[in-house]
């Protein structure tokens, strides 16, 4: 058989086209869909012995033409929507700089006309003047306050043993100075013969504030205090920094001193509230001096009543103890706290 008959006779099995090239004896290949066949014999009818892959198909020519074309115009039409918005953006750069152009030569214009006519520039007018400039004024003299000196002394201070080898020094403390001071405070300390330190103890008055040239009893405690020598006192007062201080009158009637008991004295009287607020935390101060008006005992004691309003009294007593001689006379120092 020759090769054109046996191509008439062979069909694509793939596609049933008859339109086969002979490439050897047994092999052909579809020239539509490119597929490979084989045969056993020329003459043997046309059904290939083994299949092989079809070729992939490819889409039509006319489907692919469509979709470039429409791609195309995607990208067309992209980059001229990306040409527009680069114009736009553009222009508007070039309008905000030429509005901020506009701004600063008007107000370059508007200075320099301030500048030459004496107006403000911002509302002003070429015939309102600028106003006069006026200097300081200094001051000086009395109406600068100085720092008011704040000093103190402790004066007639006398050592009170104990009978237990305690040691209390007993003194009035007074401030000297302008300023109100501060927690009255006093350092004492012993000295041997040497003026080798022996021993230190300190003590607060019971004023929280003293006034300028008023004065309260102070006493120092050191415990088992040995023998010693000599006695020096430190005073640092310090000037009232917050608050302001407070003074009541406080009136006591009939205060008498006697003999207790079982020793020492007892000191009893009415404490009586003249002023026109309540107070409250009355304290009493009393100093029992000697015929020379030297120290001899200092104790303290309270009001029974924690409150007293003002008009009222109370009645105390205090108990001294521990007296370094016969008392001839004695002093009373009074104080007292706001009740509200």
């Amino acid at each position: 058989m020759s090769a054109g008959i046996t191509m008439n006779l062979l069909r694509c099995e793939h596609c049933a086209s008859t339109d086969l090239t002979r490439l050897s004896a047994g092999e052909y290949r579809c020239n539509h869909c490119k597929a490979a066949l084989h045969v056993e014999s020329e003459t043997a009818p046309a059904t290939p012995v083994r299949k092989l892959a079809p070729a992939p198909q490819t889409m039509p020519s006319t489907a692919r033409k469509v979709l470039s074309i429409v791609l195309l115009i995607g990208l067309v039409a992209g980059l001229a929507a990306l040409r527009i918005k680069g114009r736009e953006r553009r222009r508007e750069q070039l309008r905000q700089t030429m509005l901020q152009r506009d701004i600063a030569a008007k107000l370059n214009a508007r200075f320099r006309s301030g500048a030459t006519t004496g107006t403000t520039g911002f509302g002003g007018s070429a015939s309102t003047p600028l106003p006069v400039a006026k200097p300081a004024v200094e001051y000086g003299g009395t109406a600068v306050e100085t720092p008011k000196l704040a000093r103190a002394e402790f004066i007639d201070a006398v050592p009170l043993p104990d009978r237990i080898g305690n040691l209390y020094v007993v003194g009035l403390y007074k401030n000297t100075g302008e300023a109100v001071l501060d927690h009255p405070r006093v350092e004492a300390t012993l000295w041997d013969k040497d003026h080798h330190k022996l021993a230190v103890g300190n003590g607060y008055a019971s004023l929280m504030n003293l006034l300028p040239g008023e004065e309260t009893p102070l006493k120092i405690l050191i415990q088992r205090a040995p023998a010693y020598d000599s006695i020096t006192y430190h005073v640092a007062p310090a000037p009232l920094r917050y608050g302001s201080p407070q003074r009541f009158t406080l009136v006591i009637d009939s205060p008498k001193l006697e003999v207790a008991q079982f020793g020492g004295y007892r000191l009893v009287g009415t404490i009586q509230n003249k002023d026109k607020v309540d107070v409250r935390h009355v304290r009493i101060v009393a100093l029992l001096l000697s015929a020379e008006k030297k120290i001899i005992a200092m104790q303290e004691g309270f009001a029974p009543q924690q409150v007293l309003p003002a008009g009222d009294a109370s009645p105390f007593a205090i108990s001294v103890h521990q007296v370094n001689g016969t008392p001839k006379s004695f002093r009373l120092y009074t104080s007292a706290m706001a009740a509200k």
